[in-house]
């Protein structure tokens, strides 16, 4: 048996956010990924957003000087300046997640209990940046850029715009990884498929061990032995019950089978 229990997390109620292992548990459901693997997508994310961030600064340094005789340009600077501060927003958000999620190990996921409270800043950031776009295609499409200057209206209309659509495609993206990454909600079951009790979960475990043994022994001819291992297995399995489910349901994310 292991030096030190394994520590058990009672699930909480419906709509609870926590970090469960190996699963997330978010808004009530599970995800089809862990807390410690957030940290290579959250990397990538934030230096996207980095890229663009410098992109978008570089726009209101052109934009800027360009506004002067337009007739709303405190609102177009007002939507440029808060749309840069949301990007930086979401890259702070991004490097706690990374930092969160690359603590503990695997059977320690109270040391990434944070991960969803930061999920859940980084979701009511993307309800903001919706706001934003809207105020965006209000901006472009009214009165408050036209200019004195016949060129400096449709350049800036066009800056805008891209930065308007920038912010769409930043909120689709996020939307198809939910809808991808959405599991069902925690309780419920898929048709036809009951929990298992917990010395069901165990003694199945034990198989599927015992199993695995006989196979590798069989594929390596005896070479490395094996034959003597002790056949109770039962502590090994209820580490691995323990871990890879939930409600006697198997609970585990592709990476574990990875990782295993």
């Amino acid at each position: 048996p292991p030096p030190h229990p394994v520590p058990h997390h009672p699930h909480r109620t419906r709509g609870a956010v926590r970090a469960a292992m190996p699963r997330l548990q978010f808004a009530g459901r599970y995800w089809r990924v862990a807390s410690d693997e957030m940290a290579l997508p959250s990397l990538c994310a934030m230096g996207l957003r980095l890229v663009w961030c410098g992109f978008l600064i570089a726009i209101l340094a052109v934009v800027a000087p360009r506004v002067s005789g337009c007739s709303g340009r405190w609102q177009i600077l007002t939507y440029l300046s808060f749309s840069i501060f949301s990007f930086l927003v979401a890259i702070a958000l991004e490097v706690g997640m990374i930092v969160t999620s690359v603590q503990g190990t695997l059977v320690q996921p109270e040391l990434r209990a944070a991960m969803p409270k930061l999920l859940a800043l980084h979701t009511s950031l993307g309800a903001v940046q919706v706001v934003l776009a809207v105020l965006g295609l209000v901006v472009v499409s009214s009165g408050a850029v036209l200019c004195a200057s016949e060129v400096d209206g449709p350049v800036t209309r066009v800056l805008l715009a891209v930065v308007v659509v920038s912010q769409l495609l930043d909120m689709c993206g996020l939307a198809c990884c939910c809808g991808l990454l959405m599991g069902p909600r925690i309780g419920d079951l898929r048709d036809g498929e009951a929990a298992a009790g917990e010395d069901e979960v165990v003694e199945a475990c034990q198989k599927t061990c015992r199993g695995g043994m006989a196979v590798a022994r069989y594929l390596t001819c005896n070479l490395f032995g094996g034959a003597a291992i002790p056949e109770d297995l039962e502590a090994v399995a209820r580490v691995l019950a323990e871990l890879f489910h939930t409600h006697g349901l198997v609970d585990v994310v592709p990476s574990d089978l990875v990782a295993a």
